[in-house]
């Protein structure tokens, strides 16, 4: 038989969060974010667990800042991305108008030469014109072969100068109207480059805002692995000072005293018939029906005690730790404690800072004594949260607790 000495790392059924929720009854909670921890130099095993909590809960909340500036990172860089795709279409705008305002110079250039082509060629007619005007009619007439050679020369002279006036009036309205377009695209591109110039501002005002919480979204990641570092160390500590004291038989390190046998290994984190969505959550992260955290004994065992045998197993009302079950218990009549064990009672052992909880499966004596067989979470810190089964000795320092409805 193999006699050991204990100090178990039990939890208070509703914990740090949900003695919160009963100290607000009384006053009001400030809960401070503070990134620096220093480690106390007591190893009590829940005081292990309470610097852990602490731990956790800060790194939680750096976890929450962290996550939220993640999302408005995420939503600044949709702005960003927004942005420029506004900048793109206005350039793309602003590209074809400055090529429209090319071709229409290009055409202004061109109406003008022909304009100039035109004022030419009427310049010479009117010029042969005026000459034809010094001769007498009597002169050209005798100088004409005859008087229908003289109609002709006088038809096409006034048609030739017609048909220039007309194409110098069309190439003066082509050149106003091109020129009236130059001045509307003119207007747009300035209106197009100050949108433009006012997104710009805006796309550098979000990167800038975008580096920022970038910066502060890094300090907190950095802050949440400083934490995940102490919170390791804080729990090979733990492990370390358990084995030490179960290893050598002394005396536990915050008092109380137990002798049992045959501690099952960490053959699975789940066991008991607890529920999955308890057993298979991470340890510590969900509140059961009677506000107890999950995978802490005093959960399976209020669970065992409803589930399995059918007793009515009140909330705690915040007064749920393993050594406030007696006295929480007995005050509404639920249920008494005394020495006696009997299968289906939960056994209260008086170790570790606020004691541990197993639920009685079976009751035997070896060796003169009597002995329990009991099914539990959280007894060794090597298997935080798991279930486990254990012999205990009946010793006069454990309390069984029965359940009276």
């Amino acid at each position: 038989m193999l006699h050991l000495l204990a100090s178990v790392k039990n939890k208070p059924k509703k914990s740090l969060l949900n003695q919160i929720r009963h100290i607000r009854g009384y006053g009001g909670i400030l809960l401070a974010f503070v990134l620096a921890f220093s480690l106390p130099v007591a190893v009590y095993a829940d005081q292990f667990d309470t610097q852990i909590q602490q731990l956790q809960q800060q790194q939680s909340q750096a976890q929450s800042q962290s996550d939220q500036l993640g999302q408005e990172a995420g939503n600044i860089q949709a702005q960003i991305d927004t942005l420029e795709n506004q900048i793109a279409s206005v350039q793309a705008q602003i590209d074809a108008n400055t090529a429209q305002y090319n071709s229409l110079t290009q055409q202004i250039a061109a109406a003008q030469a022909e304009l100039h082509k035109q004022q030419g060629i009427l310049g010479a007619d009117i010029k042969a014109m005026y000459l034809q005007g010094q001769t007498s009619t009597i002169e050209m007439l005798a100088s004409s072969q005859n008087l229908s050679s003289f109609l002709n020369q006088q038809q096409y002279t006034s048609v030739v100068k017609d048909e220039i006036v007309t194409t110098m009036g069309k190439i003066r309205q082509l050149r106003e109207k091109l020129s009236s377009q130059q001045q509307q695209v003119t207007i747009l591109l300035n209106q197009q480059k100050q949108l433009d110039a006012t997104l710009a501002g805006q796309e550098s005002q979000a990167n800038a805002d975008l580096a920022a919480t970038n910066q502060q979204k890094a300090q907190f990641d950095a802050s949440v692995a400083n934490l995940s570092g102490q919170i390791a160390t804080l729990r090979a500590e733990q492990a370390a000072a358990l084995a030490a004291a179960m290893g050598s038989g002394g005396s536990s390190p915050v008092g109380g005293v137990i002798t049992y046998t045959g501690l099952s290994g960490n053959v699975s984190a789940c066991g008991g018939g607890y529920p999955a969505v308890y057993c298979n959550a991470p340890h510590d992260s969900l509140v059961d029906q009677w506000g107890l955290y999950n995978r802490e004994c005093v959960s399976y065992v209020a669970w065992a005690e409803q589930y399995e045998y059918g007793h009515q197993v009140p909330d705690f009302n915040g007064a749920g730790n393993a050594d406030q079950w007696i006295g929480t218990l007995a005050a509404d009549g639920d249920a008494y404690a005394d020495g006696n064990p009997t299968v289906g009672a939960a056994v209260y052992m008086p170790i570790g800072g606020v004691g541990h909880m197993a639920l009685v499966n079976s009751v035997f004596s070896q060796n003169g004594q009597t002995w329990v067989y009991v099914s539990q979470y959280n007894f060794d810190m090597n298997l935080s949260g798991d279930y486990s089964t254990m012999d205990v000795e009946v010793t006069p320092n454990l309390q069984f607790i029965h359940f009276t409805h």
